[in-house]
C-alpha cells in the first residue's frame, strides 16, 4: 500500500481481493463512487497499478459531471482501450 492510501485498508484491500479474483480467471466488476477529493482516483491508480504488476490487461474510464457528456461515456472509453489493446497486440 502506497502512504497516499493511509487509512485506506478497507477498500484497498477489496480491490486487491479483486485484482487476485481477475487474475485467476474469475472475472468480475468494481465500481467505485464518492464525492470529489475523497481520493478515488488515487486509490484505483494504486490498484491498476497492482494488476498491471500481475499481469492484468487494465483499462478505465471517467466521468464528469457535464450536461454534454455523451451516454455512457465511461464505457466508451473502456471498449476504445479494449480495442487499442487488440490492435497492438496483432
Amino acid at each position: 500500500m502506497t502512504p497516499a492510501l493511509f487509512g485506506r485498508d478497507h477498500p484497498a484491500g477489496i480491490l486487491r481481493s479483486e485484482i487476485v479474483r481477475a487474475t485467476e480467471s474469475h472475472g468480475g466488476l468494481v465500481l467505485v463512487t464518492g464525492e470529489a477529493g475523497i481520493g478515488k482516483t488515487t486509490l484505483v491508480t494504486d490498484a491498476a497499478h497492482e494488476a498491471r504488476r500481475r499481469g492484468a490487461l487494465v483499462v478505465g474510464g471517467s466521468c464528469w459531471d457535464s450536461g454534454s457528456t455523451p451516454g455512457y461515456w465511461p464505457w466508451v472509453q473502456v471498449l476504445r482501450g479494449l480495442r487499442r489493446s487488440a490492435t497492438a497486440a496483432e
